[in-house]
C-alpha cells in the first residue's frame, strides 16, 4: 500500500470527528471544487456516515472524473482496496480477539451482547462491543444494548468474508437460527445469505 494511505491511517477510527452534512457540502464545494446537489450530498453522507477518510477518497475519485452516481452504486476496485487496507491498518493496532470478533460479527445487521455471545460462542461480547465503541472502531449505538457497524466498513468486511464460503454460510446459518423466534425478518435475511432459502 502507498505511503499516502499510511499517513491517512493516523486519522482513521476516530468517528467522533465525523463531518456533519453541512461540512460535507463545504468540503466538496471548496476543497475538491465539486459542488453537488443536495440529493447526492445526502447519499454520500449516508454512505460514509461522515467518515473523514472515506470522504477524502470519494473527493479524490470525483476529481479524477468518476461520476458520483457510479461511486454510490458500486465502489471502484481501487477504492475498495483503499478502504480495506485502511480498515485493516486500524484493526491491526488492536488485540487479535477484537479483530476476530469484529470480522465474525460483521454478518449481523444489528448486534447485542447476548446475540454476539451466541453467534461466536463467547462470554465477553459486552466488553468487546464497549471496547469497539470506546475506541471509535466503526460502531454505532442504536439503543441501550444494541449496536450496528459502520455501513461502508461492514460492506467491505462482508465482501472479505464471502471469499471464505464455508465460514460465511456457517455464520449466517447460526445467525438465522438465533433470530428465528424474535425477528423472522432478520432470520429470513440470514437464511438467504446462507444460501438456504428453503429453510426460511
Amino acid at each position: 500500500a502507498s505511503d499516502v494511505y499510511k499517513r491517512q491511517v493516523l486519522d482513521l477510527g476516530r468517528q467522533h470527528f465525523a463531518f456533519t452534512p453541512t461540512e460535507i457540502a463545504e468540503l466538496f464545494a471548496t476543497h475538491y471544487r465539486c459542488p453537488l446537489p443536495p440529493e447526492h450530498l445526502a447519499a454520500i453522507a449516508e454512505r460514509t456516515e461522515g467518515w473523514i477518510i472515506a470522504l477524502q477518497l470519494f473527493g479524490q475519485q470525483l476529481q479524477q472524473g468518476v461520476r458520483v452516481e457510479a461511486l454510490l452504486e458500486s465502489l471502484p476496485d481501487s477504492l475498495q482496496k483503499a478502504f480495506i487496507y485502511l480498515t485493516e491498518e486500524v484493526l491491526a493496532k488492536h488485540p487479535p480477539a477484537v479483530r476476530e470478533f469484529f470480522m465474525q460479527t460483521a454478518v449481523l445487521r444489528r448486534l447485542s451482547p447476548s446475540l454476539c455471545d451466541r453467534l461466536v460462542q463467547r462470554r465477553d461480547s459486552a466488553a468487546l462491543l464497549a471496547y469497539l465503541e470506546e475506541h471509535g472502531l466503526f460502531t454505532v449505538r442504536l439503543g441501550e444494548t444494541e449496536y450496528r457497524y459502520h455501513h461502508l466498513v461492514c460492506e467491505l468486511l462482508r465482501a472479505r468474508l464471502r471469499q471464505h464460503p464455508a465460514r460465511w454460510h456457517a455464520l449466517h446459518r447460526r445467525a438465522a437460527l438465533l433470530w428465528e423466534e424474535s425477528d423472522p425478518e432478520e432470520a429470513l435475511y440470514h437464511w438467504l445469505e446462507a444460501g438456504e432459502p428453503a429453510a426460511a
